[in-house]
């Protein structure tokens, strides 16, 4: 859908500034991924020299656009974040610039295949004097850079055949599909990263790859364990996480042990439960190896960022007391990282501090991650989740649907703990970050061929121009949250149609309508279905499933069982492993749920 743009600035070719009339501004992008930006981020970077800079506030300032989003950075510093195309904003950048040379960085991304750029700067320096340089084919991007690439002292002649010139698309409010539509605020934000200052820096996402010396994969016959706090805990509740990864892997038999204990941290304390931290510390690493894990996703670090920037060097040394435990069970090892908290206004409290708190540590446990060479996966910039439904009786143009206004869901019910629609998300982050992740797609043309099939194989296609049918089996499952995502998450395009009302109906139930208009074209996406029942059903078992397996190596009663009282109930300590064949036996049934099915569809006409 070429509505959904992305404008992003990132700076990298060197330039020394000069007193001269700003070149038009030219939406730009990378010139490989210019004509098809689906779910490739990008990365651009210019360095740029100056005199004594003026240090008068609004003095010097960056105008930047986006559809869909960008995080806009100065000399390493982030100033800024936005998801509009056509309201751009105004950044006064003038505390940040110093002496010498400068960086100015962007990190873009778009969900859709058609993607931009665009963005002037102006700068004024002690002497009096007006530099300004916009975006055009001098700006070099990337689609993998280097650790640290957003850096000052960062050394891009190291990785020239990383960075190439970017593709220039046409001057700013002349070229299509932006045309004209592109406004800017004339009130400057400040140069500062400060999410009441820029609110959508928490709404940011870029679906960079886990880095790491392995590529995150699960394989058949992998032991994946969950290890963390609350975070973890409740993903065993919610098990969006878990079954989002079952049903991309329907073809190998995975399973999965949640090993998440609310409140605790990097030392095990909320373990300890009648001892020390030792004693917590230890009864980790006796259920991680009994677990016998081939790969763990650890999610630490929320708990111990209220410490701030003070409690860091502690945290460090946690992490590299656990390492050693992970690494010793030969499991391939990757991280999460914690979460922002959502501002959900009075008489909640305002998290804007500690979000600068999580992303400081976030930030230390990808260093970590980077020097071990450890998968790191990111939800401190995880995106906002927006529902957006077809409008009814709208027919779109070539590329999607008309769509109604889409509005930002929650992703928590109390500005910090997730709710189901925040579990959806992290499992649709993750499987972003994986580059994974097929939206479904099909499009049948007016002779009844199949012009698109992506995460869905079409057969046995029968269409006349008022009605269509097929088989289709999904490669994956879909995984959503009930009456809470109206967004299409799947898009069926059928070309050649009268005009006219249609429904489409899947074994025979009716799921979705559309019209047809003069060109043509029927747009349909389901929200429902029997896939949605089979992925439910898929979620719910696996739910059950970790109910069995937290009864076993969580008992209510463990005072009593294992404890200082286990003289009174003791004996019924033989009956805990007795869970695990009941934890298999669902596990089995989830081996069968996890595979697509084939349904038949039918497009028929409705008054």
């Amino acid at each position: 859908m070429r509505n959904l743009l992305v404008l992003f600035t990132l700076f990298t070719a060197h330039c020394v500034l000069c007193t001269s009339a700003m070149a038009e501004s030219q939406w730009i992008w990378s010139p490989r991924t210019k004509d098809d930006a689906s779910g490739k981020p990008v990365f651009f970077r210019k360095t740029f020299e100056i005199d004594e800079p003026d240090k008068t506030k609004g003095s010097s300032r960056v105008e930047i656009a986006a559809d869909n989003t960008y995080i806009l950075l100065v000399n390493g510093k982030r100033v800024g974040a936005g998801d509009n195309w056509n309201q751009g904003t105004i950044y006064d950048i003038t505390g940040l610039l110093v002496k010498g040379s400068n960086l100015i960085a962007v990190e873009t991304a778009s969900p859709d295949a058609m993607a931009g750029l665009v963005a002037t700067v102006s700068i004024k320096t002690k002497d009096g004097k007006t530099h300004d340089f916009s975006t055009d084919k001098s700006w070099l991007c990337t689609l993998t850079p280097s650790r640290k690439w957003e850096q000052p002292g960062y050394d891009d002649k190291k990785d020239d055949k990383k960075w190439e010139a970017s593709h220039e698309f046409g001057p700013l409010n002349k070229t299509q599909p932006w045309g004209a539509n592109t406004k800017f605020s004339d009130k400057p934000a400040t140069g500062n990263w400060n999410p009441q200052i820029t609110p959508s820096i928490e709404n940011t996402f870029i679906a960079q790859a886990p880095h790491g010396p392995w590529k995150f994969d699960l394989k058949d016959g992998d032991r994946v364990v969950f290890l963390g706090a609350t975070f973890i805990e409740r993903e065993g509740q919610w098990g969006y996480l878990e079954a989002a990864l079952t049903a991309r892997y329907p073809d190998r038999n995975i399973t999965f042990r949640n090993l998440g204990w609310s409140g605790d941290t990097v030392w095990g304390e909320a373990r300890a439960r009648f001892g020390d931290q030792r004693e917590g510390f230890n009864h980790l690493t006796r259920f991680l190896r009994g677990a016998s894990p081939t790969v763990i996703l650890v999610a630490y670090g929320h708990n111990e960022s209220y410490e701030g920037e003070a409690g860091l060097a502690r945290f460090d040394e946690g992490m590299k007391k656990l390492l050693p435990v992970l690494e010793e069970t030969g499991a391939r090892i990757a991280f999460i990282s914690p979460h922002q908290l959502e501002n959900k206004g009075a008489p909640l409290p305002n998290h804007a501090k500690q979000n600068e708190n999580i992303y400081l540590y976030t930030d230390a446990i990808a260093k970590i991650t980077a020097q071990k060479g450890y998968p790191f996966f990111n939800l401190f910039t995880m995106p906002p989740c927006k529902a957006c439904e077809v409008l009814p009786g709208a027919t779109g143009d070539g590329d999607g649907p008309a769509m109604g206004q889409s509005k930002s869901l929650d992703l928590t019910y109390n500005g910090i703990h997730l709710n189901d629609v925040g579990y959806w998300q992290v499992a649709q982050t993750l499987l972003a970050q994986i580059g994974e992740h097929q939206a479904w797609i099909a499009r049948i043309d007016g002779a009844g061929k199949t012009k698109a099939a992506q995460g869905v194989k079409i057969e046995n296609v029968k269409k006349s121009d008022a009605a269509a049918s097929f088989t289709a089996t999904d490669s994956t499952l879909p995984v959503s949250v009930k009456g809470k995502l109206p967004h299409p998450q799947r898009m069926l395009a059928l070309e050649g149609m009268k005009a006219g009302k249609y429904e489409l109906r899947i074994d025979g139930k009716a799921v979705a309508q559309g019209t047809a208009g003069a060109q043509g074209l029927l747009w349909l996406a389901p929200t429902a279905g029997p896939s949605y029942d089979q992925a439910s059903q898929l979620r719910e078992l696996i739910n059950k499933k970790n109910e069995l397996f937290f009864h076993y190596w969580r008992p209510a009663n463990e005072t009593y069982i294992y404890l200082f009282r286990k003289h009174e109930q003791g004996n019924n300590a033989v009956e805990m492993p007795q869970f695990i064949p009941l934890v298999e036996a669902e596990e089995k049934k989830i081996a069968e749920l996890r595979v697509p099915k084939a349904h038949q569809y039918e497009v028929v006409a409705v008054q």
